[in-house]
């Protein structure tokens, strides 16, 4: 065990070179047997510095952008706005389905029309020319 009188006069000046606090306190603890429960809360605080340092180099490097409080609430109305039509298309899907059905079946039935029409054209062309209704006939099953 060292005491006052065992150590050799100048013993600090020449066996313990210069320390930062937090080393010397370091020193201290494991001395006294309570490194463990001090390594734990070092080794955190140090992953949180390196989280830190990390995010404050994402935003030098411009990866991360910066936003001011104005454009965060700008940002928070737009992404209400969009929620909003969000759920407003999932409720009325069903009803966009259906209109969008009318639609389709409108087309094709005047489609179906404007061929009746032509094919109704056509055959009076053949009749016409004394060629028989067989062609439209024919058609029709097309």
């Amino acid at each position: 065990m060292l005491s006052w009188d065992t150590i050799p006069q100048g013993w600090f000046g020449r066996y313990v070179p210069a320390q930062n606090s937090a080393v010397a306190v370091d020193n201290l603890i494991k001395a006294f047997d309570r490194y463990g429960d001090i390594k734990k809360l070092s080794d955190r605080l140090h992953k949180k510095k390196e989280e830190n340092s990390s995010i404050n180099k994402a935003f030098k490097n411009k990866i991360i952008p910066k936003i001011l409080k104005t454009k965060y609430k700008e940002n928070e109305k737009t992404i209400v706005r969009i929620e909003k039509e969000i759920e407003d298309i999932s409720d009325n899907l069903a009803k966009y389905a259906t209109s969008l059905n009318e639609i389709i079946n409108k087309e094709v039935l005047e489609l179906k029309q404007q061929k009746d029409k032509l094919l109704d054209t056509i055959g009076q062309d053949y009749s016409r020319a004394g060629q028989g209704c067989y062609w439209i006939y024919c058609c029709n099953y097309y």
